[in-house]
């Protein structure tokens, strides 16, 4: 992957986070990739998912324990408009991955926060 479309990519997501925190009054803290990236399991996830596809990973959701949802920017620039979080509904564009049988699927998600932070509800 190119550096410039990776800064770009990068301050696309960025842009992504401010709509989510601004729809959802998040946290400042609400943002847990690091979290995430801490973990070797979730780790290689992210990195293989990110290598293999040009795209860019900004958020993780773990929803019931098993199911890890990547919020990511493509390297598509025309889709970016798509890609983002809408702002007068709740879904975003994710890949979705059980862990429990290794599926793996890209779509809508639909968000809400908790407490400050996002959760998945769909």
């Amino acid at each position: 992957m190119m550096d410039s479309l990776r800064e770009e990519q990068l301050q696309e997501a960025e842009i992504r986070k401010d709509i989510l925190s601004k729809k959802f009054n998040l946290k400042k803290d609400a943002f847990n990739l690091e979290e995430f990236k801490k973990d070797d399991f979730y780790a290689k996830i992210i990195e293989k998912f990110e290598k293999d596809n040009d795209r860019v990973v900004y958020h993780c959701i773990l929803t019931y324990g098993r199911i890890l949802n990547l919020l990511y920017v493509s390297k598509y620039k025309e889709d970016w408009d798509y890609e983002r979080p809408s702002e007068n509904g709740s879904n975003v564009v994710a890949y979705t991955m059980d862990l429990t049988i290794d599926y793996p699927e890209i779509g809508d998600i639909f968000l809400d926060s908790e407490d400050g932070y996002l959760i998945r509800v769909n």
